[in-house]
C-alpha cells in the first residue's frame, strides 16, 4: 500500500499539529483462519506482518523523519484463540474459552515537542522516544454455564500474564519537558450473570 499525502495530527502539549506527511508506504501479509478439529472446539490464528515507511516526511512535528518507520505499528501481531462448547444432555451447556495477544515491540510515539523547537531538541526528544517501546502479551479466559431457562452465568481472567505496557504517550498539558502516558489494563478478573428471556 502507498499512501501520498498522508496527514498526521500530533498533540503539541497545548494543542494539535495537523500536517501533511507527504508519502507513506507499507508491505507486509495477513493471515486469519479458524478450524474446528473436534465437536464443539473451534481454533483461531490471525497474524499480520506490516513494514511501513515515511518515504517523504520533512514538515512532522518533530523534524524531518522522512525514511523511518511510523510509531505504534508492530512488525508482528498474532491473536489466537479457543473455544469449547460442551452440550449436556439436559440441555445445559459450559464454554470454555482462551484467547492470547502478542505484539512485538514497537516505539509508540515519533517523539516530544515539548523540549524546544531547535534541530538539537528535537532530536534529543526522537531519542527518547525511540526507546519508549510497547510489547503486548496478553492471556484472556473464561468460563461460562448456560441453563435451559435462560441463566447464564461465569467467572473471566483478562490479562492473566499480567504484561505492562503504555497505549499512548503524549506531551503533558501545558507542562514543557514532560511527558505522559496512559497504561493498559492491569490483571482484572471478575464474574458475570445474565438471564435471557
Amino acid at each position: 500500500q502507498s499512501i501520498k499525502g498522508f496527514q498526521s495530527n500530533a498533540f503539541t502539549g497545548t494543542g494539535f499539529s495537523l500536517t501533511n506527511a507527504g508519502e507513506q508506504s507499507i508491505q507486509g501479509f495477513e493471515f486469519d483462519g479458524s478450524v474446528r478439529p473436534a465437536d464443539g472446539l473451534n481454533l483461531s490464528l490471525a497474524l499480520t506482518y506490516l513494514d511501513p515507511k515515511y518515504d517523504s516526511f520533512v514538515g512532522s512535528a518533530y523534524g524531518d523523519i522522512s525514511g523511518t518507520r511510523p510509531a505504534g505499528i508492530p512488525d508482528l501481531s498474532v491473536n489466537m484463540g479457543a473455544t469449547y462448547t460442551h452440550e449436556m444432555a439436559s440441555g445445559s451447556r459450559a464454554v470454555f474459552h482462551v484467547d492470547y495477544q502478542y505484539e512485538t515491540p514497537t516505539q509508540i510515539i515519533e517523539g516530544f515537542t515539548g523540549f524546544g523547537n531547535t534541530p538539537e531538541a528535537r532530536a534529543f526528544a526522537r531519542g527518547i522516544a525511540q526507546n519508549l517501546k510497547r510489547e503486548v502479551n496478553s492471556l484472556n479466559a473464561s468460563i461460562s454455564f448456560g441453563l435451559p431457562m435462560g441463566l447464564e452465568f461465569g467467572v473471566w481472567g483478562r490479562n492473566l500474564t499480567n504484561s505492562k505496557h503504555l497505549i499512548a504517550l503524549f506531551d503533558s498539558v501545558a507542562q514543557q519537558g514532560s511527558i505522559s502516558g496512559y497504561p493498559n489494563q492491569p490483571r482484572t478478573y471478575g464474574g458475570s450473570v445474565r438471564y435471557k428471556f
